[in-house]
């Protein structure tokens, strides 16, 4: 099977929309204020904190980290491999999303 690997790159704007977009759909309502800044976190795994005016600041961990930004790259349609690994890095203080497809992805990414 052949390999296909890519990698998509987000501004910290970008993040920043995805994260509010993604926290106001998960918790079924619509949130007070407008985003005002995203703080990336590496600890033990890539987080982030959503500072929303009003409001106190909304954690995110890496898993909703992906899946906002995948929903972005659904609303926006950029193409994503089916059938994908989908891990999130920080590269140059912006997160990028790295696909690998296939049965040995090439090594360096990013």
């Amino acid at each position: 099977m052949p390999s296909e690997a890519g990698v998509i790159k987000f501004t910290n704007d970008e993040l920043m929309t995805a994260l509010f977009r993604y926290s106001r759909r998960n918790n079924g309502r619509e949130k007070c204020g407008m985003p005002t800044k995203v703080e990336l976190l590496e600890r033990s795994e890539i987080s982030a904190r959503l500072h929303v005016s009003h409001q106190r600041p909304i954690e995110c961990n890496a898993a909703s980290i992906a899946a906002a930004l995948i929903l972005l790259c659904v609303r926006q349609r950029i193409p994503i491999l089916k059938k994908a690994n989908i891990p999130i890095h920080i590269l140059d203080g912006n997160v990028v999303l790295v696909l690998t497809s296939g049965d040995s992805p090439p090594r360096r990414i990013p």
